[in-house]
């Protein structure tokens, strides 16, 4: 359960810049944020220790309610959750790491973890709109009620993009 924490501190201690080295842009220092927050809270702890594991139950409940796949143990979600918490967690841990000391291989790492990140969404979100939401809180005669609105409008059509897009 700590082992995401534990990533996140032991990132920020190895990723520790020397006083000398020159400073970071803002842009890069906001994507090296995001590439530790990315891959240590959400691949890491929501989606592989909450998610794959079903560790927190409180929280597990809510990843069964948006979709029905995790309780199941649906083979293509379960794929693609072990690989956020085995593969692309320490990824991108190592992108951050890259960005923060200024490696080359920083630019590398970046279209990796960014091609990965839009195979799973891909698979994750494709084969469920394929099969027409059979595991998603979707109710096509009262598309806008409350659990379809927030289950399936907010972290279904509207968070699955961003993880393209961003």
């Amino acid at each position: 359960l700590l082992f995401p924490f534990v990533g996140l501190g032991l990132a920020l201690a190895i990723s520790r810049r020397h006083p000398d080295s020159a400073p970071l842009s803002r842009t890069d220092t906001w994507i090296a944020n995001w590439a530790l927050i990315n891959g240590i809270i959400i691949h890491g702890f929501l989606d592989g220790v909450i998610g794959l594991l079903g560790q927190i139950p409180l929280l597990a409940r809510e990843y069964e309610r948006l979709d029905k796949r995790y309780s199941s143990g649906e083979p293509n979600v379960m794929h693609i959750s072990a690989l956020e918490l085995l593969v692309y967690m320490p990824l991108c841990v190592w992108w951050y790491r890259a960005i923060m000391k200024q490696q080359p291989i920083r630019h590398a790492l970046n279209l990796v973890v960014s091609s990965i990140q839009i195979y799973g969404t891909v698979i994750f979100a494709g084969v469920e709109t394929y099969r027409g939401f059979p595991n998603i809180p979707w109710d096509p005669e009262n598309p806008f009620s409350g659990s379809t609105l927030f289950y399936f409008w907010l972290f279904f059509v509207v968070a699955n993009p961003i993880w393209i897009i961003v």
